[in-house]
């Protein structure tokens, strides 16, 4: 399983190790980023080299409040890579889960669901089940 965390507290990239380490996980299937603009060049690189088994992520945590570049301008950018493997599992993450983000998952055809800080392993481990029958 390839996650790709994007947050820029590095903070919850490292409460995500230790949960995924507590859900049984190897912390090496996270590659994560602070900065959503570094995150867009390398799922770049990922569709120019063709390599999608070693680099192209399975799932995406996206952090919806981010300076410069946030959540959702991510997710617009992202939707114009010319990618022509499987969609990624993305789960929109924030603080504080505002009532406009929460309509704006559930319109989405690409976002899977809105989750609030901090993921649970019990989210890792079903994660793992779905992805892995």
């Amino acid at each position: 399983m390839n996650i790709m965390a994007i947050d820029d507290d590095p903070a919850a990239h490292l409460y995500n190790r230790f949960i995924l380490e507590d859900a049984g996980l190897p912390p090496t299937c996270i590659k994560e980023f602070v900065n959503p603009a570094q995150a867009l060049a390398y799922l770049k690189d990922c569709v120019s080299e063709g390599n999608q088994g070693s680099c192209w992520p399975d799932v995406i945590l996206l952090d919806i409040n981010m300076p410069k570049i946030n959540g959702w301008e991510f997710m617009d950018q992202f939707l114009q890579l010319p990618s022509p493997f499987k969609p990624p599992k993305i789960f929109m993450v924030s603080n504080s889960v505002n009532p406009r983000d929460k309509i704006r998952v559930e319109a989405s055809t690409h976002i899977i669901a809105l989750k609030e800080k901090f993921l649970t392993p019990e989210f890792f481990i079903d994660l793992a089940k779905d992805l892995n029958p």
